[in-house]
Order: C-alpha cells, then sequence, then structure tokens
C-alpha cells in the first residue's frame, strides 16, 4: 500500500527519467505491465477456454438442429403409418381395388417393409399386369 492506495498486481514500479530539463533527477512512476497479468500459461488457458467455449456452441447448435430434423422425421413417419393403416382398411374393404395395394406397397416400401411391399405389389399386378406404376415399383424394389 503506498499513499493510502493498494497497488494492484499488474502494475510495477519503472524508472523513468522526466522531460524536464531543470531537473535531471528520475522519477518513479507506477506504469501497467500487461506482460505481467497476461503470462505465457495465462494465455495458453484463455486460448484454449475461447476454443472449447466455442465449440461447445457449434456443437449445441448442430445437436439442436438435429433433434428438430429427428422430430421432424417421426412426424412423417407417423404420417405414413397412419396413411398405411387408411389404405389397409380400404384393401379389406375393397379387394379387387389395384390402386389400393399399389399405395399399401409404396406405403411399406416408405417404411422399410420390403417383403410387404413386394406381397401387396404382386397383388396389385395380379390384378392388372399391365399397371405401369406398379412395374416402375417392381423394379425399385427388385434393386
Amino acid at each position: 500500500m503506498k499513499n493510502g492506495r493498494p497497488q494492484a498486481r499488474y502494475m510495477k514500479k519503472r524508472t523513468v527519467k522526466t522531460p524536464n530539463i531543470k531537473s535531471p533527477t528520475a522519477k518513479i512512476v507506477q506504469l501497467p505491465s500487461i506482460s505481467r497479468f497476461f503470462t505465457e500459461w495465462r494465455m495458453i488457458i484463455i486460448v484454449i477456454s475461447v476454443f472449447l467455449g466455442l465449440s461447445l456452441l457449434v456443437l449445441g447448435t448442430v445437436y439442436v438442429k438435429s433433434m428438430g430434423d429427428l422430430r421432424d422425421l417421426e412426424k412423417a413417419r407417423a404420417g405414413i403409418q397412419k396413411e398405411l393403416v387408411f389404405w389397409e382398411k380400404v384393401v379389406e374393404k375393397h379387394t379387387d381395388y389395384r390402386d389400393a395395394f399399389m399405395n399399401v406397397s409404396l406405403l411399406q416400401y416408405q417404411l422399410g417393409d420390403m417383403d410387404g411391399a413386394k406381397k401387396s405389389l404382386e397383388k396389385a399386378l395380379a390384378l392388372d399386369p399391365n399397371f405401369a406404376k406398379a412395374r416402375e415399383l417392381q423394379k425399385i424394389l427388385a434393386k
């Protein structure tokens, strides 16, 4: 403590010549020394902390976006499943409706049920062997 004021850690005493020509004596003044406050280790820690903070921010943003995409996919899948239930009821009532079998086959394909899609497609082609859309789907399912 000097002159009733606490001395800051980052202030160090330096001897500086005064520009006064009449008094050639040196005067002691306190100049800030930023190099003493930001040592090499502190600077490394600060840089690493900033890097980690930015990384967490980017990863958090990507995570939130991915979760939104996942919710959208789940909603789409639920919509496809509702549609499939509807078309399966139509097929039960109208067993000679080729478009219903085609729609059931297409929806099963979209849900990843390849065996069910092939069976429904075979029923649609049994009703109408020249059904062009069913032939296109048959080529896709054959891959």
